[in-house]
């Protein structure tokens, strides 16, 4: 009561608000209605951000156009695998060292990913057809069951072209660094950000539940390479528990092959 005057405070909300514009704009206190107003992120007053999407724009045609850009249904479901091989220069505590990143993904639903500095592996996953663990310190973890679950969308060349759109769900756009996009619900875990003006996708936020613990990991798609007539992410900006840096961590693929023979023995 001393320091909190009802006539006279404000409720300040940070953030991405589209969902939830029509309950804020609609609060009364004593039958009288709360004002509302927007500002930017230097604080300068703005007007009300439009979330809406035109009615003719579906998560599908959004979903279709990228897959369209990036080389055309029938050139990616004749891709068999790729391989990536990338790094990222970190400064930690006044220490600089290079983290070294390797993948490999094949059409059979079989992945393997590792992460090493200095020539020493620090984590490593596995994923074959219906198995998987994570290598952690040198602790070999078995996958669970919804972790299982993760890693079959995560092994797939090209999730989008198998999305289940009974699920899947546009929710409206936003903007990701000043620039406008069609944010998209895949399933509970994952949510996708296509940018409006080029149709390539710019974000993904993933929630996984690894070692019982749920984390969020959000990677941005700086940049692309074409491969063969074919586009794959070359740079990212990773922001995950596992690297605890502020503005995340970004990784540079120097090496990108497609089509690199695989056996079920690079899977075990």
């Amino acid at each position: 009561k001393e320091f909190v005057l009802a006539d006279n405070s404000q409720i300040i909300i940070t953030g991405k608000v589209g969902s939830i514009l029509d309950n804020i704009e609609n609060i009364y206190i004593e039958g009288n209605k709360i004002p509302v107003f927007y500002h930017d992120e230097y604080g300068n007053i703005t007007e009300r951000p439009d979330y809406s999407v035109d009615s003719n724009i579906t998560a599908e045609s959004i979903i279709n156009r990228y897959i369209n850009l990036i080389g055309g249904k029938d050139n990616l479901e004749a891709v068999q695998s790729i391989e990536l091989n990338g790094s990222a220069d970190l400064n930690m505590q006044g220490q600089s060292f290079k983290l070294e990143f390797y993948s490999l993904k094949n059409s059979q639903n079989q992945s393997l990913s590792s992460v090493s500095a200095g020539g020493m592996q620090v984590q490593k996953s596995v994923f074959n057809k219906d198995q998987g663990y994570n290598v952690v310190n040198g602790q070999k973890i078995i996958l669970s069951e919804d972790e299982l679950e993760q890693a079959l969308t995560d092994s797939k060349l090209f999730s989008e072209l198998s999305y289940d759109y009974e699920i899947v769900r546009l929710v409206g756009s936003s903007t990701i660094d000043n620039q406008k996009v069609y944010e998209i619900k895949i399933s509970d875990n994952n949510t996708e950000y296509y940018s409006i003006e080029t149709g390539l996708k710019v974000k993904e936020v993933e929630n996984q539940l690894i070692d019982g613990n749920q984390i969020i990991i959000e990677t941005t798609i700086k940049e692309y390479q074409e491969v063969n007539g074919i586009l794959i992410p070359s740079e990212i900006n990773q922001v995950t528990p596992a690297v605890p840096i502020p503005g995340g961590i970004s990784i540079k693929f120097n090496t990108i092959e497609l089509n690199v023979e695989s056996s079920d023995s690079d899977f075990n």
